[in-house]
């Protein structure tokens, strides 16, 4: 698994900067360059600091990202909160093209590394870029939509990127050659939208990107944020005293809010809406606890209540999930 390393100002043994993971004795964590060449001379030099003598820091290297190895040994360090340098011999690997990575030990210290130098990077086009929001094959309100995507973490470094968007399922280019990666469209009501990046470099295209789409909602179907600052909304009824918060939000600045209680259950209720075959509630949540859960219920007259699908779960608290509740069996009855 690929972890996020942060940079930080302190320690550091050149410039203003390093980078730095805090340790665990559960998970190791890796930081990965990009896929570099080796030859028969090639090492990788690096600086590194460790906050405990325990600490220990380990090469790997990797043909996809996925499967690591470890080369040399284990760097230690005989003094805590030192810099120390070290230069692996990677001739072993010579004729392959490889990922290098960092990664920590299964120790509760701060490690910090600096000055990395390595073999050159491989010669050839980026993979797919991946994506971060609009999530594929969901609803976004009609208006400005922001699409936006990670760089490739296969392949060559990317230096552009060609955005394709439109209402078709092979949309057109409506961007060549820039250096972001986000790209700011609008968008109209009752449309699917379809895009694509292509991440591109001196030595070619991307290949293989996949189509991502987003739909939005009609001007008479159920389709809430809780942007007005008047709630409930018009049409709901809010009987469990629910209200409108600016904390947490999954989408523009607010959100419905409710602390639960052990005793009690609390309702927040939408208009009466006309459920077909194909109908699906379509919803994000967020709970303080994991231990909360979330029921999704229905009524002929906001009086008696049955629940349909299962209760709604938060594996991590404070952490949005979507869930999709299937209402098809409700258009029978």
């Amino acid at each position: 698994m690929v972890h996020r390393i942060g940079l930080v100002l302190q320690p550091k043994k050149h410039g203003t900067a390093s980078a730095y993971k805090s340790g665990s004795t559960s998970t190791q964590y890796i930081l990965s360059t990009p896929k570099v060449t080796i030859t028969e001379t090639s090492t990788l030099n690096i600086w590194s600091y460790c906050s405990g003598t325990t600490g220990t820091l380990q090469i790997v290297y990797s043909p996809d990202r996925t499967t690591w190895t470890q080369i040399g040994s284990n760097i230690t360090y005989a003094v805590a909160s030192t810099w120390y340098n070290s230069v692996i011999d990677l001739s072993s690997l010579a004729g392959n093209n490889y990922y290098l990575a960092l990664r920590t030990g299964l120790q509760s210290v701060s490690f910090y590394v600096d000055l990395a130098f390595g073999p050159e990077f491989t010669h050839e086009a980026p993979g797919p870029a991946t994506l971060i929001s609009p999530s594929n094959n969901s609803w976004v309100l009609p208006g400005n939509v922001t699409l936006s995507w990670n760089s490739p973490l296969t392949g060559g470094i990317p230096e552009t990127y060609d955005v394709y968007f439109g209402a078709t399922s092979d949309p057109p280019l409506v961007s060549s050659n820039q250096a972001t990666t986000t790209y700011d469209v609008t968008v109209n009501e009752a449309t699917t939208y379809y895009w694509k990046i292509v991440p591109g470099n001196i030595y070619g295209d991307a290949t293989d990107c996949p189509i991502w789409s987003f739909k939005t909602p009609t001007a008479t179907q159920l389709a809430e944020s809780f942007e007005n600052t008047s709630f409930p909304p018009a049409g709901w009824a809010n009987p469990g005293t629910w209200s409108r918060s600016t904390s947490y939000k999954k989408h523009g600045t607010a959100s419905a809010y409710k602390y639960g209680s052990t005793s009690t259950q609390y309702i927040l209720s939408t208009p009466k809406v006309t459920i077909t075959e194909t109908s699906t509630l379509d919803l994000w949540t967020l709970c303080s606890s994991t231990s909360g859960t979330l029921q999704i219920v229905y009524s002929p007259d906001r009086t008696t209540w049955a629940q349909i699908g299962s209760n709604i779960t938060h594996t991590a608290t404070y952490t949005w999930y979507n869930t999709i509740v299937d209402l098809s069996s409700l258009c029978r009855q």
